[in-house]
């Protein structure tokens, strides 16, 4: 969370609210520390269960700015997605190959004669 200790009407929120599923997690009251420093704030151990996720940021001044937003955890019953880069690699090897393929001169054993006269 950017912090200009109030500056411009800039600070951290009052409380952060998380909700998915039915369960909820308030932060109750953040603490604005005594620098103008980005801050971080870490929420752990939520358990949560569901496919959307409610972030609420609850301004303590006119604005909030946000960045670097990340969820780590497991997710159960999710089919992993393929990579791109795998997914491109393939295509490329098969790309290069078929090119290779139609570039070779061709191997012909018998010799072709041509006439003259």
């Amino acid at each position: 969370m950017d912090d200009a200790n109030g500056f411009g009407a800039v600070s951290v929120p009052q409380s952060i609210l998380l909700s998915m599923g039915g369960s909820n997690y308030n932060s109750g009251s953040l603490t604005d520390p005594p620098t103008a420093a980005p801050t971080s704030y870490t929420f752990s151990g939520l358990n949560f269960s569901g496919s959307s996720l409610q972030l609420t940021l609850n301004r303590r001044t006119a604005w909030v700015f946000a960045s670097e937003v990340t969820f780590d955890g497991e997710l159960l019953g999710v089919q992993p997605v393929p990579e791109p880069t795998s997914t491109l690699s393939l295509l490329a090897l098969g790309a290069a190959s078929t090119l290779k393929r139609k570039l070779k001169p061709s191997q012909s054993t018998e010799k072709e004669t041509t006439k003259v006269g």
